[in-house]
């Protein structure tokens, strides 16, 4: 949906709408992920809950050290900061995957929350060579920034902005 929208119809994508879709596939990545992680690990939450002893996907740090909580079980907080940390770190941080299954898993998120931010940096500093119909850029904020063009036009009807002096000074 985000890559569809900035290639497709970029120069219709304002700045703040740019972010506003990055930061809802972010927290859809987070929390698809982590609602994933608490129906997978150790059967479910259920048979967490019973004790049924299948064995852990993921390895807490609570679970290396018995002694400091004892009946300790991961509820959905754990595994939402599970998420977290591995959409924001794009790695394991004090929680290790010990199955196939849950390194793919987190791979994948991983790499989602890479490719949202490659697309919004990738927007933001205009790499896929958008232009604005005005004939400037646009910024992440869809502030329009001149362009040589027409910082030489307004340059010969002698109007000076802050900008662009700014930006003639610059050359």
């Amino acid at each position: 949906m985000l890559v569809r929208s900035i290639l497709g119809r970029s120069g219709e994508l304002s700045g703040i709408q740019l972010l506003a879709s990055a930061i809802a596939v972010w927290i859809t990545n987070l929390l698809t992920f982590s609602i994933h992680y608490w129906q997978l690990d150790r059967g479910g939450p259920e048979a967490r809950v019973r004790r049924t002893g299948v064995r852990p996907d993921w390895l807490f740090p609570q679970d290396g050290a018995p002694e400091l909580a004892p009946g300790w079980l991961p509820g959905f907080v754990d595994y939402l900061a599970l998420g977290f940390n591995t959409a924001t770190a794009f790695s394991p941080t004090d929680t290790l995957p010990l199955t196939t299954r849950a390194k793919l898993l987190m791979m994948f998120e991983s790499t989602v929350s890479l490719v949202t931010v490659l697309i919004v940096a990738a927007r933001a500093i205009n790499v896929p060579g958008v232009r604005a119909r005005s004939g400037g850029d646009q910024d992440l904020a869809g502030s329009r920034r001149p362009t040589s063009k027409s910082l030489s036009s307004s340059r010969s009807r002698g109007v000076r902005s802050v900008g662009t002096v700014i930006m003639i000074s610059a050359r």
